[in-house]
């Protein structure tokens, strides 16, 4: 339960640089926070870490993007106005150098400029006016990253009188992810199995899950109501859905290999379906071999 503090961190690791990035690593269960003190106000400045994000299925990570999991950071907001003025920090957790692509954004969702960048392996980027270029304007900025690239971003919001504030990046999915949360409606159709049913789907992102209840047909477990999740491919929109049940144990896994409707942010309505494979197994050996057909009813949330 011990609280340990290093005071000047790059000095006292005998850093030459005036900036860098830390990566701390542990066999213990550890959490750490960077503490930013401006010596004109005496105002500290928090960073919080984000962990590892190696090893994670691409729909669960946070904070860092590649082309293998979620391709894009967004920054929320950025500012060159008044007395305020932001920077914009890259970090390279790769040991491979390259290109990205750095986007900005007025308030309105305009696209003001963009630009590509370099990065060197384990390096930094490093703009300290980010919005020079765009004096008077405030919005949100994206930065894409290519080849081998594992970026994590941060800006700082500085105003004259010394004050600041963090903004660090946010993982986001690729523009052309589709949207599939909400009611759906439909069957699940096999050799064992000829049941309706009815889908509450949410999702975050490539992470999907709800709940399945069956509404009428046959199903070796009649009556059921069976909690689900997965996750959705980012390069084909397709997903896999793992529902289960502890009554006998049970797996039922709903595969749809790709999927072309409505990217996310549209406005989705009723009638769009999705198709695909069914599986199911069960711990009394009965197994069935289908497909599913869906289509969506409505928003999850309704007036």
């Amino acid at each position: 339960n011990e609280m340990f503090q290093m005071n000047d961190v790059i000095s006292t690791l005998n850093g030459t640089t005036g900036t860098g990035w830390l990566n701390i690593f542990s066999d213990e269960p550890i959490d750490a926070f960077a503490t930013v003190i401006l010596n004109s106000t005496n105002d500290p400045v928090i960073q919080l870490p984000i962990h590892s994000q190696m090893n994670k299925p691409s729909a669960f990570t946070v904070g860092q993007a590649s082309m293998g999991m979620h391709n894009r950071l967004f920054i929320q907001s950025s500012v060159k106005s008044g007395t305020f003025e932001s920077s914009l920090i890259v970090v390279n957790m790769s040991p491979s150098g390259g290109e990205f692509t750095i986007e900005i954004y007025d308030r309105s969702g305009r696209l003001i400029s963009s630009k590509t960048a370099t990065v060197n392996g384990y390096g930094m980027y490093v703009d300290d006016d980010i919005r020079s270029s765009a004096p008077g304007s405030y919005g949100q900025i994206i930065i894409e990253p290519s080849g081998s690239l594992l970026l994590m971003a941060n800006s700082l919001v500085v105003s004259a009188d010394g004050t600041a504030g963090f903004f660090p990046a946010v993982a986001m999915p690729a523009a052309n992810m589709m949207q599939m949360a909400g009611e759906w409606q439909g069957s699940l159709t096999g050799t064992l199995i000829n049941a309706q049913v009815t889908m509450t789907l949410f999702q975050e992102k490539g992470m999907m899950y709800g709940s399945l209840t069956l509404t009428g047909g046959t199903f070796p477990i009649p009556g059921t109501t069976m909690t689900f999740s997965g996750e959705m491919d980012p390069t084909t929109n397709g997903f896999m859905l793992l529902a289960h049940g502890t009554s006998p144990l049970f797996n039922l896994s709903l595969y749809m290999p790709s999927f072309s409707g409505m990217p996310m942010g549209g406005m989705q309505g009723q009638g769009m379906q999705m198709q695909g494979k069914m599986l199911y197994l069960d711990e009394q050996n009965r197994k069935d071999v289908g497909t599913f057909t869906m289509t969506r009813m409505g928003h999850v949330y309704q007036n």
